[in-house]
C-alpha cells in the first residue's frame, strides 16, 4: 500500500471490517475522520452511506477522495484516518486506516 497522498489527485481508502465487529448492511451512518498537524486538526469526508462503496460480500467500505478533497490537506505534514461507523442498532465503532504522508501537487496550483 502506498503510505502517501498527493496533493490534487484522486485516492481511495478501503476498511474491512470483522464480521464479529461490524456487517456493513447494518451502517446508518458512516465519516471518513482526517486528523492532520500537531493541533490535531480534523477534517471530515464522506458523511453518509451514499458516499461510500459498501460491499456486503467483502464486508468493506471505500471512500474515493476526489482531487478537490485532497486539496483541503496540508501538503508535508502526515494525516491520520479514522473510519467513524454508526449502525442500525446505535452501536458506534472506529477503525483506523493507517498514516500517511501528504505530498505536494505534482503541478503547480493555478491562482486565478
Amino acid at each position: 500500500m502506498n503510505d502517501k497522498i498527493t496533493r490534487g489527485s484522486t485516492w481511495s481508502i478501503c476498511f474491512k471490517f470483522k464480521p464479529e465487529q461490524l456487517v456493513v448492511r447494518n451502517i446508518k451512518d458512516i465519516y471518513l475522520a482526517v486528523v492532520q498537524g500537531p493541533n490535531k486538526t480534523i477534517n471530515f469526508f464522506g458523511e453518509g452511506t451514499e458516499n461510500w462503496t459498501l460491499d456486503e460480500y467483502a464486508n468493506t467500505a471505500t471512500y474515493h477522495f476526489s482531487q478537490e478533497d485532497t486539496l483541503a490537506l496540508r501538503p508535508g505534514i502526515r494525516v491520520y484516518l479514522e473510519c467513524h461507523v454508526l449502525d442500525i442498532f446505535g452501536e458506534r465503532s472506529e477503525a483506523f486506516g493507517g498514516t500517511y504522508l501528504v505530498k505536494d501537487t505534482e503541478y503547480p496550483e493555478v491562482m486565478t
